[in-house]
């Protein structure tokens, strides 16, 4: 298994699980990681209902 597959981060509770990492090799991991949080762009949006109000549900 290769070393991004062991920590990929939908299968690592399973790794553990299986004996296949321990938990100090994943605290590991994760202190090795890069801060990545100064590159981050900020994302605004808009969500609007697909509902409409419930007087008009009722047909009036």
């Amino acid at each position: 298994m290769s070393e991004s597959t062991k920590f990929d981060k939908r299968l690592v509770e399973r790794n553990l699980r299986k004996g296949i990492i321990t938990q100090k090799e994943l605290e590991e991991h994760v202190k090795g990681l890069e801060d990545k949080a100064t590159r981050a762009a900020r994302v605004e949006s808009v969500l609007e209902s697909v509902y409409k109000d419930k007087d008009d549900q009722d047909g009036e």
